[in-house]
């Protein structure tokens, strides 16, 4: 076809890596209401933090294939529904982000190596990456609909937090539907 899971996936990019309005921004702009340190995704193909792909969470984390906190963006199911015509692509598209929280090293920037200080509100930090998530990709749509992206569905999922290799991790899931036309 015509790219139309790229051009999704760059549209959300695009959104979440604006300097201005996008997910760190966002982050930095909600973390005193958390009274949480904002740490930074570097959303460039050399990040260590951001991967593009499809990992199983077990793959994360045998293979440490990014530092923590990380996220991983893939595309899912796309439907061509003939909705522009004629068209190479005329439908929906959903994409992932999984958000891996590990509470050990965000709980390092806070102490610098010291013990923990989530005491017992683990959730500060799942809601303040919600919250930069849910306003970075509302102040995105434009950002997006100039590549011809259209976003049209949001729903976040939270994992519990469970102990893998040496600290605590949480998953947040976020599924986002869009509607993409393809000439």
């Amino acid at each position: 076809m015509a790219g139309y899971k790229k051009r999704v996936r760059e549209a959300f990019v695009a959104a979440l890596s604006n300097g201005t309005t996008g997910f760190n921004a966002a982050l930095g702009a909600v973390a005193s209401t958390y009274d949480i340190p904002p740490f930074t995704l570097d959303f460039t193909p050399q990040s260590v933090n951001v991967v593009y792909g499809y990992l199983d969470p077990e793959e994360v984390e045998v293979s440490r294939v990014f530092e923590f906190p990380g996220m991983i963006m893939y595309s899912t199911e796309s439907v061509d529904e003939h909705a522009l015509k004629p068209a190479k692509f005329s439908g929906f598209v959903n994409t992932v982000i999984v958000f891996y929280l590990r509470y050990r090293e965000l709980d390092d920037i806070v102490n610098s190596g010291n013990a923990p200080d989530h005491g017992s509100n683990f959730e500060k930090y799942a809601d303040a990456v919600e919250d930069a998530v849910n306003e970075a990709l509302y102040n995105g749509r434009s950002i997006m609909a100039a590549l011809g992206v259209n976003y049209i569905e949001y729903r976040a999922d939270r994992d519990p937090i469970q102990t893998l290799g040496d600290g605590h991790v949480q998953i947040l899931t976020f599924t986002l539907g869009t509607t993409v036309h393809v000439q």
